[in-house]
């Protein structure tokens, strides 16, 4: 049973919110296979001379630059001019050959999302290698993915330990760590802080985008959800810990190298796992075994999440075709729907598909996201009944909160969760009080245009109910 039909025996009413769900995760399945594929593509040349250590390339421009090791040995141009032991400096329009890379060979970058005129058929070949893997994986169901999820789950905290044994060893590792580690109280007040932690918390437990629905509903009845509750949230940020540190030693090698404050070497998104990362690695010795470690761990935790959003749309097809008493191939279902999410995805391969890959990150999770979990919180305590929901609890795994920690929980949920998402909605939608009237309008219905299409299919399908 997948979200859709879950939301609509707690409520027929708001049947949307489960189908909100599985095309949040249509449409972010579509963009987060084409990170994979970059992982694929950085994957594979790192046996091809790891292309982004230099600036010799025919992609690289007169502005490149690549320091590879600490005697200052650096080759300042796609020309192979190389200064050994002097002090350079670099002009502000100097880009490193890592960038470079990334823009001008993976991405061919062009000027503008208006500007599509090309496309890169080695991340077409990655692309589809991709999903053949997700395809294969899914295949059978959870028959067969859940045996590769033991491997990709559990391997690349293997990874990470050994990344994060050699990043300790590096200079300046420690002043990333502290860094990573001491907050920044002036940021507290950040609206844009509490979006990004509540978008990680919601992508990495599943909350909104079905995955985690889908999966509970092949566990049995009288499963301890509660002991794995605990279990998934502590592993969860224990993890989430592990990851940064081994970020961070990474960033403040990268720092102590350069010479530069960490401030200046951060990145967010895909330009600190394939910019500034495998800058720091290309000044590792043994360069190539930590590149393949380290995007081969990427591609592991990638895969393991994009099987959860694949297999969420999928079940909902499943359970739609079954419920109309038709034959279903399982299989064929996820050939076909690899297929459809394959082609969707070439827009993302041609030289304007990073503007593209940035929309649809913008408005396809986020915002999305926090309206589903508000409303999933709305329908499970006001619709549902938060007393009757306690009664199934102890009636699936015989235990029931103890009146104190019951009362914690219903604050906890009926109070304070929605008022941190309402506030960090508000905040994100009305930012500017000084933007028109109008602006602030198609903001909202650029962020909810997909609750409309909700809308409309369930109304059909009550027409079809009836």
């Amino acid at each position: 049973m997948g979200p859709g039909q879950l939301w609509a025996n707690l409520s027929p009413l708001f049947r949307g919110v489960g189908l909100a769900s599985i095309i949040s995760s249509a449409i972010v399945a579509i963009y987060y296979n084409m990170i994979i594929a970059w992982t694929l593509f950085y994957f594979v040349e790192s046996f091809f001379g790891q292309n982004w250590q230099r600036c010799t390339n025919e992609f690289n421009t007169e502005n490149c630059f690549s320091i590879l090791n600490n005697n200052n040995n650096i080759t300042t141009n796609r020309f192979n001019f190389t200064n050994t032991n002097v002090d350079v400096v670099f002009s502000n329009h100097s880009i490193s050959s890592t960038e470079e890379f990334f823009n001008n060979y993976v991405l061919i970058k062009s000027n503008g999302i208006d500007d599509m005129n090309e496309m890169n058929w080695k991340l077409v070949a990655a692309l589809f290698i991709s999903w053949c893997i997700v395809a294969l994986a899914l295949i059978k169901g959870i028959q067969s993915s859940g045996k590769v999820v033991y491997f990709t789950a559990t391997f690349p905290y293997v990874i990470l330990a050994i990344l994060l044994a050699r990043g300790i060893t590096l200079p300046g590792s420690y002043d990333g760590l502290h860094y990573y580690l001491m907050p920044n109280w002036k940021r507290i007040y950040d609206v844009d802080v509490w979006r990004d932690a509540a978008v990680q918390v919601f992508y990495s437990f599943g909350i909104g985008g079905g995955g985690m629905i889908t999966y509970a509903s092949y566990n049995r009845f009288h499963n301890p959800v509660t002991k794995h509750a605990l279990l998934v949230g502590i592993g969860d940020f224990a993890t989430s810990i592990f990851c940064g540190a081994v970020v961070f030693t990474m960033i403040g090698y990268m720092a102590s190298a350069l010479n530069k404050p960490i401030e200046q070497i951060v990145q967010d998104g895909a330009g600190l796992a394939f910019i500034v990362i495998p800058e720091g690695l290309s000044r590792m010795p043994i360069s190539l075994l930590w590149s393949v470690l380290f995007f081969t761990m990427l591609f592991l935790l990638g895969i393991d999440s994009q099987f959860a959003m694949v297999e969420t749309v999928i079940t909902y097809l499943f359970d739609d075709i079954r419920s109309k008493k038709l034959k279903v191939n399982k299989p064929l279902i996820v050939i076909l729907t690899s297929i459809v999410w394959f082609l969707f995805g070439l827009p993302l391969c041609t030289n304007a598909g990073i503007y593209i890959f940035t929309i649809m990150d913008e408005y396809s999770i986020g915002i999305p996201c926090l309206v589903i979990g508000l409303l999933e919180i709305f329908i499970v305590t006001y619709i549902y009944g938060i007393d009757i929901f306690f009664d199934n609890l102890e009636k699936m795994t015989k235990w029931k909160p103890k009146i104190l920690l019951q009362s914690h929980l219903v604050i906890m949920i009926t109070v304070i969760a929605p008022g941190v998402m309402l506030w960090i909605l508000v905040k994100q939608l009305f930012r500017n009080t000084s933007i028109k009237l109008w602006f602030i309008s198609i903001s909202i219905l650029g962020h909810l245009d997909w609750l409309v299409i909700c809308i409309i299919i369930d109304h059909c399908h009550t027409i079809d109910d009836d």
